[in-house]
């Protein structure tokens, strides 16, 4: 701490504290500069799932980046209401399901919300902030899913003065399932009507035969 000397209105000289000082100065730099970066975001194209109404869908083992940079701040909760955000769908397969941010392309400090109901009347399941304070900035989170049920998920984040890291950015968001996987196609030699999770593995009769490799009558 350190001490400077200044004149009063009675001509004398006094000790001001220059540290108080110094965290002054310091706190108006840090506003200033969280204005200048939703300033800069003016004029920048919103990414196509800038609102709920379009929403993307994102699948079991499905990974998806990209951006919320130039996105519409959605008042959703209290901590986030003026982070840009970005909307996703998913349809619920009755088993637990893992949402992660955490991933490679992530370079901001997220924030993950997952919704039921219908744009403009919807109702928060569970949120998540950070994985691991404050040595993670990124969400993740599991929870388990009705099947058949729609959700809505929001990736925004978290616009505190103090975060080392940005509000918005570039992101890498991720869906795990714990559900069956299999053939799901309905036309192929081993479909399996259980299968929640497409693998890729349907294969299908020559044609003039059935699946077992006999020929077919004319």
């Amino acid at each position: 701490m350190t001490n400077s000397l200044t004149r009063n209105n009675n001509n004398c000289w006094t000790k001001t504290n220059s540290t108080f000082s110094e965290i002054l100065k310091g706190f108006s730099l840090l506003l200033f500069a969280v204005m200048a970066f939703y300033t800069g975001q003016a004029g920048i194209e919103p990414p196509s799932n800038d609102l709920c109404a379009d929403a993307l869908p994102i699948a079991c083992g499905q990974s998806i980046v990209g951006s919320t940079v130039g996105a519409t701040p959605d008042a959703l909760n209290n901590t986030s209401d003026d982070a840009p955000a970005v909307w996703f769908s998913l349809i619920g397969t009755g088993t637990d399901l893992e949402l992660s941010l955490c991933n490679a392309a992530t370079d901001y400090d997220t924030q993950l919300d997952v919704y039921t109901g219908e744009c403009g009347n919807i109702s928060l399941v569970v949120e998540n902030d950070d994985t691991e304070y404050p040595e993670e900035l990124c969400s993740g989170l599991t929870f388990t899913s009705e099947l058949g049920e729609s959700y809505l998920i929001v990736v925004h984040g978290f616009p505190g003065l103090f975060s080392p890291l940005p509000p918005s950015g570039n992101y890498e968001f991720t869906l795990t399932c714990d559900a069956p996987q299999g053939c799901m196609d309905d036309s192929a030699c081993n479909y399996d009507p259980t299968a929640q999770i497409d693998d890729e593995s349907c294969f299908y009769a020559e044609y003039g035969y059935d699946c077992e490799g006999d020929c077919l009558s004319v």
